[in-house]
């Protein structure tokens, strides 16, 4: 009986673990086609990025799941980076595309 269960994780593991690499071969496929599309050099602009911002938005995207699982999420503090927002915009564009 040990056996079956230690069977059955193992083949939970390992269809997340396959699904997790098929969703990043996409993002990698998609990234790749995107550089190719964008032949044009990019002006990198940086500006100051809120972390706690996109905290945020990552949080409600996935608060239903949260909540039917009753996992309890909150952010503290105001972190702020130097990042160009149209690499933020590109990736997450990338990421919703793959889902």
């Amino acid at each position: 009986m040990i056996k079956d269960i230690h069977t059955e994780k193992r083949e939970h593991y390992a269809s997340h673990i396959q699904t997790n690499v098929y969703r990043m071969d996409k993002i990698i496929k998609k990234m790749l086609e995107m550089s190719k599309l964008d032949s044009e050099p990019i002006e990198i602009n940086f500006e100051s990025v809120s972390l706690n911002e996109i905290s945020s938005e990552i949080i409600n995207r996935y608060k239903n799941i949260c909540d039917e699982k009753s996992i309890t999420t909150y952010i503290t503090g105001e972190a702020v980076v130097k990042e160009s927002y149209k690499i933020i915009v590109s990736c997450r564009k990338c990421i919703n595309s793959c889902k």
